[in-house]
């Protein structure tokens, strides 16, 4: 994994700056050039410090996340663990798993929206704050408020901007699901993620489709040999795609759509495993629940959630995402970054069971 490698190659360089290079005769070498890049003994000493250093620490944290009241999380591991070995698990991904590398969820990318410049044309922020409330989560009605303020081509600039992440500034355990999911990725993020981590480590896409219209393409693509990446809301690249006003969600959402056919097409034949999603009450979950109650012999879907620390909010949700034929792995999150070690651990264990790592 040319991630872990390079994290690898950080902690050598770290040890260099705590100790120094390491000088024979006149010759000052750094620890890295002396392991030589390629030998077996590099391989070998990456891989002592892969098994002594970085997994145990992970498989460690993956105790604590399998043990976690109610006692539903190791169960529901081994059912999703079970499907990965059939084959049959697409990934699902959403805008917490692009958060390491810069970017903002929905509600925060909105309010960093209605905070630019000019502030002639900025909505009023308690308008936006009752739309994007816990009570509300009107996310659509949000973005409208601040497109009509904004105008179309400032929306669309700053659109452009903050959704274009450089390959280097790239983080998080995005890094790890190439090794898992290596055929059909689903995201509705707008950002290049996903594309370029899975060519920095060898599982280019074959077909990238992003858009209501470009699905309408889709079964021609279908080949479970091939990777492919199905942006169901679009891309910032492409701003004729995009769905993130409310006319474009009702547009793509619409009874006879081609993006709606598509997700109950997967939902009723594949498990979905949803990370960095909110799972709230949206359109897709709309599509997802209308699928379940149709098809009671669909596949289970799983999904990584933070715990709700109310036992009554804890219930409620079990209760709406079980309806919508999600089954949550829930993981204690006190902090943002463990978030990120949560879901980390969780590949880890779904890597090793793959016998992948």
């Amino acid at each position: 994994m040319k991630r872990l490698i390079r994290e690898f190659e950080e902690q050598v360089r770290a040890d260099l700056a705590a100790d120094g290079d390491v000088q024979i005769g006149g010759v000052k070498m750094s620890p890295l050039a002396i392991l030589d890049p390629g030998s077996q003994t590099y391989y070998a000493e990456y891989l002592r410090w892969r098994d002594e250093e970085w997994l145990p620490g992970r498989f460690a944290r993956l105790r604590t996340i399998l043990a976690l009241e109610p006692p539903h999380n190791e169960a529901r591991f081994k059912r999703l663990i079970n499907a990965l070995e059939r084959q049959q698990v697409a990934a699902f991904v959403g805008a917490g798993m692009s958060l390491s590398s810069g970017m903002l969820l929905w509600s925060d990318f909105l309010r960093k929206l209605r905070e630019a410049p000019p502030e002639a044309k900025r909505c009023s922020i308690g308008e936006l704050e009752n739309l994007l409330s816990d009570a509300n989560m009107n996310y659509e009605a949000a973005a409208d408020l601040v497109h009509k303020h904004m105008g179309r081509r400032l929306f669309m600039d700053h659109m452009r901007t903050h959704f274009d992440v450089s390959p280097d500034a790239i983080q998080g355990p995005v890094h790890l699901l190439p090794h898992l999911f290596h055929r059909w990725v689903f995201t509705t993020n707008y950002d290049n993620i996903l594309e370029d981590v899975y060519a920095s480590e060898g599982y280019d896409f074959k077909f990238v489709l992003h858009g209501n219209q470009q699905l309408e393409n889709v079964q021609q693509y279908y080949d479970d040999t091939k990777p492919a990446l199905i942006k169901l809301h679009g891309d910032e690249r492409y701003p004729s795609q995009r769905v993130f006003l409310s006319k474009e969600y009702k547009q793509a959402y619409a009874a006879r759509s081609y993006l709606r056919r598509e997700l109950s097409r997967v939902a009723g034949g594949k498990s979905l495993l949803f990370m960095g999603c909110s799972l709230a009450q949206d359109r897709t979950m709309q599509v997802l629940k209308k699928t379940a109650k149709a098809d009671t012999g669909q596949p289970e879907h799983f999904a990584f959630l933070p715990l709700p620390t109310d036992a009554d909010w804890l219930r409620e949700r079990e209760s709406f995402l079980t309806d919508h034929g999600i089954y949550p792995i829930w993981y204690d999150a006190p902090s943002p970054a463990d978030h990120d070690d949560a879901i980390e651990a969780l590949l880890v264990g779904l890597l090793r069971e793959r016998k992948k790592l």
